[in-house]
């Protein structure tokens, strides 16, 4: 009877420790998915603080320039302008598989383009000297605007 008991005990005792097993591979594989989604979230958050500064870099050379005229004030307007585009493009891609972020993605483009428009149509505008006209003046008090909107979407 003895022996027989042992081996209904270690049965059940296999049975514990593979279920054991099974629960803890499930967990381990969950601890694992929610990694890498943390993670992806941490590129996402970490390309949209990218674009960001791109852009207050962008503005920076921009007000550089209206401030002192001086044309190598513009660089990081030039860089930012120029980075940006493929900042989106990677959210584009890290988001692709999210049709909400991807509407979100799109708003959080054109905004942005309206307001690189406005800092370039500034630019122009110094470059002609029409910083007192009527229509910059709109413009400029609008920019915060749409700076105040990109913040939104960004967050």
């Amino acid at each position: 009877m003895s022996n027989r008991y042992l081996k209904i005990v270690f049965v059940y005792c296999l049975f514990i420790i593979l279920c054991l097993g099974g629960f803890s591979y499930k967990s381990m594989k969950n601890l694992k998915d929610a990694n890498k989604e943390v993670n992806h979230t941490y590129i996402v958050n970490l390309e949209l603080e990218r674009i960001f500064s791109q852009l207050k870099d962008a503005e920076t050379g921009q007000r550089g320039f209206l401030l002192s005229n001086d044309s190598l004030a513009l660089k990081p307007f030039f860089e930012g302008v120029n980075e940006i585009p493929k900042s989106l493009e990677t959210l584009r891609q890290l988001t692709k598989n999210n049709k909400v972020q991807q509407e979100n993605l799109k708003l959080l483009a054109k905004s942005i383009n309206e307001k690189l428009s406005t800092l370039e149509l500034a630019v122009r505008s110094a470059k002609f000297d029409k910083l007192y006209s009527n229509e910059f003046k709109i413009q400029f008090v609008n920019d915060r605007v749409k700076m105040d909107t990109i913040r939104k979407h960004i967050a």
